[in-house]
């Protein structure tokens, strides 16, 4: 029967292990968190483990070959007593996912605005001043236009950094 294990991974080797432990065909878990992070004027939303150097992974200890988890690159163990390893508690797992998923603790959404359109600045040097959207730089950023000293000029912020004007 398949339960829940956790997995002691190395310092700040979650993202690591999960790969490695999925390109071997377990199914992992690690629950993540949004924080705000400022940085140099700028401020981002990161997803961080919920339980540093932790992971979870389901599989049948009775059926499935478990001793090459400790081997895997970027996990330092998996969790038990003696020489098995011992199970979460039923359910508890799959109460976290689904905190998780209700707590929409992700990424906000990337804004959505139309080229042309008149923004606002929040942050940095150019706060407060009226822009025009022009296009999202990648995932995170935005490329705004602005009128400066009888020139238009092309910045490039972090999209929780402006807001719609009006």
């Amino acid at each position: 029967m398949k339960r829940w294990y956790a997995v002691h991974t190395q310092a700040r080797a979650e993202d690591k292990a999960t790969f490695h432990l999925r390109r071997q065909g377990y199914e992992v878990y690690c629950p993540r968190l949004a924080r705000t992070r400022r940085h140099a004027r700028r401020v981002e939303t990161v997803l961080r483990p919920l339980f540093p150097r932790y992971l979870f992974t389901s599989l049948d200890v009775d059926r499935q070959p478990w001793h090459a988890i400790n081997g895997t690159v970027g996990v330092q163990s998996l969790i038990g007593w003696g020489e098995r390893p011992a199970p979460l508690p039923d359910g508890l797992v799959e109460a976290l996912m689904v905190r998780e998923s209700e707590a929409g603790d992700g990424p906000p959404p990337a804004p959505t605005f139309h080229p042309g359109e008149h923004v606002v600045i929040e942050d940095g040097p150019f706060r407060d001043l009226v822009a025009r959207f022009e296009t999202m730089a990648d995932a995170d950023r935005v490329t705004v236009l602005l009128d400066l000293l009888g020139r238009t000029v092309r910045v490039t912020t972090h999209h929780t950094g402006i807001r719609q004007a009006g």
